[in-house]
């Protein structure tokens, strides 16, 4: 069951990578947002927002991403 939750270092780092460049808004509103050539998953990018959440005094959050596309055929 361990293997199953265990975190893949490359997602949680893509995902360090958007965190580390929050700005803080009104001193509870987290900005946050990924390299301009780079595109992201949702998932990864609703992570970022939810790590944002978990820090002392943020009430809300957004991170703004490229998405990567994916198409149903």
């Amino acid at each position: 069951m361990q293997i199953l939750l265990k975190e893949d270092l490359a997602q949680y780092i893509r995902r360090s990578e958007i965190v580390r460049h929050t700005e803080i808004i009104g001193g509870s509103i987290a900005v946050a947002a990924g390299r301009e050539n780079e595109r992201y998953g949702q998932l990864l990018i609703a992570q970022a927002a939810d790590t944002l959440l978990t820090m002392a005094e943020i009430e809300a959050s957004f991170v703004v991403c490229r998405r990567r596309m994916m198409w149903l055929r």
